[in-house]
């Protein structure tokens, strides 16, 4: 059997990247993974082949059409992938179409919903997809795509029948310790060829369940770990040892520092760029929340790799931050977290969320306050994104705060791919019952003027002077 596995990116234009280095994009870890397992379970019976970019894809196709094709649905690619999967159903009918990723509500009238409305995707995955998906190949091999029509019932996997649809909620708690490394069998090789950014998991899960983000939806709160020994230590020695110019390397954990263990794998990531990792330059990370001694012990090893210190507060606003489940969250340390990070020489951050339930224009403007107050070297601010599947994207959520919403292109986000046109946009926040539209807008000009004179420089040391030696916040001169 014949597989395709597409983790698809906009390759038109230069994208937004965030982290370092010359590539925009990072190594295909979400399909490598898939592709490791299926393989160390069906052995030399099936063929499979991962893609990043759209063109790739499509000339592979071309030349020899496959059983089933997988793709990874984000926010950044859902119409690109929707475009292309129109194409190939159009050549091909008989593949197989697969979807799986975030970008879906989990709710069974919702799931239905969206696979009416995108009739070209066969089945959808939810959550995790390796056995599931697993699974789904096995009665693709005997039944083809009637599949869908013998009553079966394959976990955490959703699809419509003449009947309706079918879906088998799955928890998510099966042992990960057994799953294949997609780096060390060589499967994400080609892509680290390229000069892509690598991206380790070292466990899955989060604890927390901020109403924004997915990461710690019910499904997903329950963190289980990869093996260190057997996996994660191997996998930094492997790229370490055999891509040691490429600049830059993100942990993909939704808490690191939350484990005793995370300190050993700082200091084998430390360890790596004193003696192989040469080019690397710096290290993305999510940092632990409530773990301040841990993540500070961490930063202290790193700070010749990770020149930026991140503590993302979100909003400074205790009913706000009640509202999105961050209550339990403490914030108490954070003047002694910057204060420990600036000794280290770091260029300490914050991350502010626009358009947050519950948090008016005034408290706002007041969490901006705090975070000069703080001394924050760079105060970064961004639109609040609906993501589908998060609580805040549902329609409880949007009903409860009256949230209304307008859609904007994603930096680098379009193209096109062999002659199909693609434009992928993201739904933002502009108005909740807390905020006015013009409010927003209005935060808008406030937003740019911190960005271009505190975090670009431009202004900073005639605020920073009116702050120290005035006692005149940066904000009050702003409003002004």
């Amino acid at each position: 059997m014949k597989i395709f596995l597409a983790d698809l990116v906009h390759n038109h234009h230069a994208g937004d990247n965030q982290i370092s280095g010359s590539e925009d994009f990072v190594v295909p870890l979400n399909v490598g993974n898939l592709s490791s397992f299926i393989k160390s379970q069906h052995k030399d019976t099936v063929d499979i082949k991962i893609f990043k970019y759209p063109k790739d894809l499509l000339l592979a196709l071309k030349k020899e059409p496959p059983d089933i094709i997988g793709f990874s649905s984000y926010i950044w690619n859902a119409v690109l992938n929707l475009k292309i999967v129109n194409h190939i159903k159009e050549l091909y009918p008989n593949i197989v179409i697969v979807f799986g990723g975030p970008t879906i509500r989990s709710e069974p009238k919702d799931i239905e919903k969206y696979l009416i409305e995108r009739k070209n995707v066969d089945a959808y995955i939810l959550y995790e997809g390796e056995r599931p998906f697993l699974e789904l190949i096995k009665q693709i091999k005997l039944y083809g795509l009637n599949f869908k029509e013998k009553d079966l019932s394959i976990p955490s996997t959703a699809y419509l029948t003449s009947k309706g649809l079918k879906y088998q909620f799955a928890p998510q708690n099966e042992p990960i310790e057994h799953l294949p490394s997609p780096y060390l069998d060589g499967t994400l090789d080609e892509f680290l060829d390229r000069g892509l950014i690598p991206l380790f998991e070292t466990n899955r899960g989060c604890p927390f369940k901020c109403t924004y983000c997915i990461w710690g939806i019910a499904a997903l709160n329950k963190v289980r770990k990869f093996s260190l020994e057997d996996r994660i230590l191997l996998e930094l020695e492997h790229v370490a040892s055999n891509y040691p110019k490429i600049p830059s390397w993100i942990i993909a954990d939704a808490n690191f520092g939350m484990m005793k263990r995370d300190v050993e794998i700082a200091q084998t990531i430390r360890n790596l760029k004193d003696s192989k990792a040469t080019g690397l330059k710096h290290i993305l990370t999510w940092e632990s929340k409530n773990t301040t001694e841990r993540n500070f012990e961490i930063s202290k090893i790193m700070n010749t790799v990770v020149a930026d210190a991140l503590v993302a507060v979100q909003t400074l606003d205790k009913k706000t931050n009640d509202a999105i489940k961050r209550g339990n969250i403490s914030q108490a340390d954070t003047s002694l977290k910057i204060d420990r990070y600036k000794k280290l020489g770091a260029n300490v951050q914050t991350h502010l969320l626009s358009g947050l339930p519950e948090e008016t224009y005034e408290a706002q403007v007041n969490s901006i306050r705090k975070a000069f107050e703080f001394e924050f070297d760079d105060i970064q601010i961004f639109s609040i994104i609906l993501l589908p599947g998060s609580e805040m994207e549902s329609a409880q959520s949007r009903d409860k705060y009256k949230i209304k919403t307008k859609y904007r292109l994603r930096a680098g986000g379009y193209g096109k791919y062999n002659g199909i046109t693609a434009i992928d946009c993201e739904e933002i926040i502009r108005e909740n019952s807390a905020i006015s539209e013009k409010e927003m807008q209005r935060l808008r000009s406030i937003h740019w003027l911190i960005w271009f004179g505190w975090n670009h420089n431009f202004l900073k040391p005639l605020w920073r002077l009116a702050q120290k030696k005035f006692k005149i916040n940066p904000i009050e001169i702003i409003l002004l």
